[in-house]
């Protein structure tokens, strides 16, 4: 059975946290943390949605990453040849370099209906079509804190992310009213 790539359901995961997250930046480590992602398999998935437009990234002081436009204008498809490359959907179901109707291939006249089926709903479907699945894996809320279960990044803490995006806990701010 044909499937998205693992790379294409990281790259989707990341966004529709980003997506949760309101608009404010949020770090590369915090992303990692909450859905899971290896952090250097993470930072390349970043630069090529960075490198497509996709989102937005800064450096430095209150740097993170954040989607460059609206959740509703970008499609699966997008994101799917932004981290895979323009031709990440084979034009060959058998993997043949010279596939074509004549000679005939068994395959041809199936895939090419189908290759345009999907085609066609990964256009359609956006991130806000997944974000309800997105918001339900990392039980959060509207203000960024998480609910206690198997997806909290530090279980038994309370997370919540400052205006800037970083990461807030009760126990970094016992250690600044020191």
């Amino acid at each position: 059975m044909l499937s998205l790539s693992q790379t294409t359901g990281y790259a989707i995961l990341a966004l529709g946290f980003l997506h949760e997250c309101g608009g404010r930046l949020v770090l590369a480590k915090d992303i990692t943390s909450s859905t899971g992602i290896p952090l250097p398999y993470l930072s390349k998935i970043l630069n090529a949605l960075t490198r497509t437009g996709l989102i937005v990234g800064k450096r430095g002081y209150q740097g993170g990453f954040a989607l460059s436009r609206s959740a509703e204008e970008i499609s699966l498809f997008d994101v799917a040849e932004a981290v895979e490359g323009p031709d990440w959907l084979p034009t060959c179901m058998l993997g043949l370099a010279d596939c074509s109707a004549v000679p005939l291939c068994p395959t041809h006249a199936f895939w090419k209906a189908e290759r345009a089926k999907i085609e066609k709903e990964l256009r359609r479907m956006t991130l806000t079509d997944v974000s309800c699945y997105v918001h339900k894996k990392f039980q959060s809320d509207v203000d960024g804190s998480f609910a206690p279960g198997k997806s909290d990044p530090l279980p038994g803490k309370n997370v919540k992310f400052s205006r800037t995006g970083h990461r807030k806990t009760k126990s970094s701010v016992k250690n600044r009213k020191k």
